[in-house]
């Protein structure tokens, strides 16, 4: 069922022009606050699995192996970016603009370590969020449809939060975590546009009627 969003105050130009985006930003903050949390529950991806992946380093003769991952926070992190842009007609559609804040989400591995340097295979973790990372996102209402709504991802800027040290013989850590940290997002930016962003996020907008432009 979808849901009409918001009603103007302005009695002036600048007055409706102010309302439009408080009405944009509140479409936005309604559908990011209440709708999408309910999506991602009904999704199971309150913790999205994340396929694993194996980093090899010739140098140390070693393998580590993350059998799978978890990324936190699509329900509770996704946030406006600054004000959205107020609807507007354009060629017979309502069509609004919006930032996304993505800062906070967390991805965590779990796996092993087998190498020449160690005497029994390891058990290792890895932790990760995201920061200074946006998206961008364009609605789009037809008369009589629902809102369809596109997403621009940014860069995905993660953050190691911590590593297991494996302290080996030739291996440098800081190469080590940048290849972990590479390797992680290669992983996430493929979950969040083909699965998350089409299959959740445009869904939740489509539960609520764009404001109309005043």
């Amino acid at each position: 069922m979808n849901i009409p969003c918001g009603f103007c105050l302005g009695f002036s130009p600048f007055g409706a022009c102010r309302e439009s985006v408080y009405e944009a930003n509140l479409y936005l903050d309604t559908v990011l606050g209440v709708v999408l949390p309910l999506e991602v529950g009904k999704a199971n991806l309150s913790l999205s699995p994340l396929p694993g992946f194996t980093v090899k380093h010739r140098t140390g003769d070693f393998r580590v192996q993350f059998e799978s991952g978890i990324l936190q926070g699509l329900a509770s992190f996704i946030e406006r970016r600054g004000d959205c842009e107020a609807t507007r007609w354009e060629a017979g559609a309502l069509t609004m603009r919006c930032g996304l804040d993505l800062d906070g989400l967390r991805l965590a591995f779990q796996g092993n370590v087998r190498g020449r340097d160690l005497t029994a295979e390891r058990e290792v973790a890895l932790g990760l969020v995201l920061r200074n990372s946006s998206a961008f996102l364009t609605h789009t209402e037809k008369e009589g449809g629902r809102v369809h709504g596109e997403c621009d991802l940014g860069d995905l800027n993660l953050v190691l939060v911590y590593s297991t040290d494996l302290q080996l013989k030739g291996v440098s850590k800081p190469v080590y975590d940048q290849q972990l940290v590479s390797t992680a997002r290669s992983i996430l930016k493929p979950f969040l546009l083909s699965h998350f962003i089409p299959n959740v996020l445009t869904v939740a907008f489509s539960k609520i009627y764009l404001p109309i432009p005043q």
